[in-house]
């Protein structure tokens, strides 16, 4: 069923205006209008008005995952974060209403949080964050943790420029994160970590047309210098001397984790490595 309610929705962007059952109620997409051309606009479109004609109170947990998934896929297509923003702020405010808005908050930090999430995307869920700060109908739990969201998100946002650092390079100097041209890549990664190994055998097979700046963290001198012949001499290998990296200038959850930066030090893109592929300038 998901796969024919994304191809539901991408046939509405396009302008076909198909409705799906969503088991014993109708949930019906909305039209964008004809004279709306491009896909941004169509797409957005679809967003503001996705939860028009749906009844939030009655929806059951199953379809009201899936409606809810499928809504989240239209939002790179608007092309725009502060409209993405808006309709998450929008929702939050209808499933308060509804007093649901606790279970959308869930079904957002699912998708758009954590850190195992194919979808995740941190920029999205600062919307149905800052939305919750009014609802009555979240938990004490989700209350609380709105201030953690909110610091985790702001940390070397997508859009904003990235946080100049310090780290020690195979040669043993001291380099500045800055000074790298871009567009790079920040590989930050655990030379103890199989994740991390397997990232870096997948980004070594690859073709890339960014720097890939690899910094270890939460290990000794010793374990990195050991690690560095499994590393690409064509990439920038460094290790965290001051320990400032993880906590004090990025807010790591996973690892490995990932930055793509611009020649300018604009954040392109966090987290997700498979995000990375057509991010990069051209």
């Amino acid at each position: 069923m998901m796969g024919y309610l994304k191809r539901s929705i991408l046939a509405v962007i396009l302008g076909l205006g198909i409705c799906f059952q969503m088991q014993a109620q109708n949930f019906a997409l909305p039209r964008p209008p004809q004279d709306m051309k491009s896909i941004p606009a169509r797409a957005g479109y679809v967003v503001e008005h996705y939860w028009d004609n749906a009844d939030l109170a009655s929806i059951s947990e199953r379809d009201m995952e899936q409606a809810f998934v499928n809504y989240l896929s239209v939002f790179p297509l608007t092309e725009s974060d502060s409209l993405c923003h808006a309709s998450a702020g929008h929702l939050m405010s209808r499933a308060d209403s509804a007093g649901v808005a606790g279970r959308v908050l869930v079904l957002a930090e699912k998708y758009l949080f954590n850190a195992d999430s194919p979808m995740l995307e941190e920029e999205y869920f600062l919307g149905f964050v800052s939305g919750a700060g009014e609802c009555s109908s979240i938990s004490e739990e989700q209350r609380i943790r709105i201030p953690y969201w909110q610091n985790i998100i702001s940390c070397n946002r997508r859009g904003l420029p990235v946080e100049d650092f310090c780290f020690e390079t195979a040669g043993g100097t001291l380099r500045y994160f800055s000074s790298v041209p871009g567009p790079k890549l920040l590989l930050l990664f655990d030379t103890d970590c199989s994740d991390c190994r397997e990232m870096i055998e997948s980004l070594s097979s690859e073709s890339l047309d960014f720097t890939v700046v690899a910094v270890a963290v939460n290990c000794t001198r010793k374990r990195f210098r050991s690690f560095l012949p499994s590393l690409p001499s064509d990439w920038v290998a460094g290790w965290d001397s001051t320990g400032r990296i993880n906590g004090d200038v990025f807010a790591i959850r996973h690892l490995p984790d990932v930055f793509l930066v611009d020649s300018d030090g604009i954040v392109l893109q966090k987290h997700r490595i498979d995000a990375l592929q057509g991010q990069s300038e051209p």
